[in-house]
């Protein structure tokens, strides 16, 4: 992907070391979601994951208007979502939500992700496309970066 440090820093919301991948944060680019996971290969242990997360969103629509979570669950994993349903009285009004992630893990080591999407009541609107991702990794420290597209699919990139 090609970023520069100076749009690094803008999605990740932090001016951390962009080459410096040693202490990763699982929370690191809004709107997308991190979940980071690691294993004990020797004794094929693979111990759950309960990740939370809180973000905030604002009706950028001309009026009122409610919003229900739809969402995609990555592989052996359980997705919440809370609230249900996002409602919204006027323009540029503010509402949080929160995720968790509770994933058990995956032997065979592969990328799981899902999706939230924001589906407005009448069905004309969405808001955003969010992905949520679960990356089991045998090698400490990697990360698995997804960022949405505006066509709503996602681009990935491993970081350290």
């Amino acid at each position: 992907m090609n970023f520069t440090e100076e749009q690094f820093k803008t999605f990740a919301r932090s001016s951390a070391n962009f080459h410096n991948c040693s202490n990763p944060s699982a929370d690191l680019n809004y709107p997308s979601f991190i979940a980071l996971w690691e294993s004990d290969l020797e004794r094929k242990k693979f111990p759950r994951l309960v990740k939370k997360f809180t973000r905030m969103v604002t009706n950028v629509g001309s009026s009122a208007a409610k919003y229900t979570a739809k969402v995609e669950t990555p592989r052996n994993s359980r997705i919440s979502v809370s609230p249900q349903v996002l409602a919204f009285g006027r323009k540029y009004e503010k509402r949080s939500y929160s995720l968790s992630i509770h994933y058990r893990g995956d032997p065979k080591f592969c990328v799981n992700y899902g999706s939230i999407t924001w589906v407005e009541k009448n069905g004309n609107h969405t808001l955003g496309h969010l992905t949520a991702a679960v990356f089991a990794s045998p090698f400490d420290s990697s990360v698995l970066l997804i960022v949405p597209r505006s066509d709503g699919r996602s681009d990935t990139k491993f970081l350290g």
